[in-house]
């Protein structure tokens, strides 16, 4: 159920929420919502945040909002650089370094807190919350991908047909067992070598299937 402030004030016209702020409103929910789950209520993440609830809303209309921005965010740390990459940066080295990325992130526990958190709060009482969470998450990272996918097949640098079944199934090399394992509590730790092997292999038959050969 979505929390609504109690005696705010609307934010002014036209007003724009300072980014410094915005960010570490972001920063303190994600967070909360990892360690104390949805529940955790407005006043303490403007407490983590150093801010005012009213600054909250300012920003963002309800807590759905904020944990929709959450999301994004870390979506946009793990693939922005997808959409800036630079001008002659290859295929294999943009790949390899979202997969390295996209791996840790997976393998650090977050986002697996996150499903637990949905999971436990129930889709009668959240129903909106699960939709929110695929929306800004996993879809945003697939169509970020799959934009990259297509940018690189135009330049003649990659050969892909459906570029959003690519993107998934490329991210879905990645997230296999390693997100499996995390889930059910079976592992909470891998090293380097272990990634950077999966890394290895997952951008070797992504290239295989989709790269082009040099002339």
């Amino acid at each position: 159920m979505s929390e609504t402030p109690c005696c705010a004030k609307p934010a002014a016209r036209g007003r724009r929420p300072d980014p410094r702020k915005r960010a570490a409103i972001i920063e303190a929910a994600a967070n909360l919502f990892v360690s104390h789950g949805y529940g955790i209520t407005m006043d303490a993440i403007a407490a983590q945040a150093g801010v005012s609830k009213q600054t909250i809303y300012n920003a963002f209309s309800t807590k759905e909002d904020l944990f929709a921005a959450v999301i994004t965010s870390r979506v946009e740390t793990v693939l922005g650089g997808l959409s800036r990459p630079l001008a002659d940066a290859r295929p294999e080295d943009v790949l390899r370094q979202v997969a390295a990325q996209f791996l840790r992130f997976i393998a650090g526990g977050a986002s697996v807190c996150v499903q637990r958190m949905i999971i436990m709060s129930g889709s009668e009482a959240e129903p909106d919350l699960a939709r929110r969470f695929y929306e800004n998450g996993p879809r945003r990272a697939v169509g970020l991908l799959a934009a990259y996918l297509r940018q690189e097949t135009a330049a003649g640098r990659l050969q892909v047909d459906d570029a959003d079944l690519a993107a998934e199934s490329f991210l879905g090399m990645l997230n296999g067992h390693v997100h499996m394992r995390r889930l059910l509590g079976l592992q909470i730790q891998w090293d380097d070598e272990e990634l950077a092997r999966k890394v290895d292999y997952s951008v070797a038959v992504f290239l295989k299937a989709h790269g082009v050969s040099p002339a």
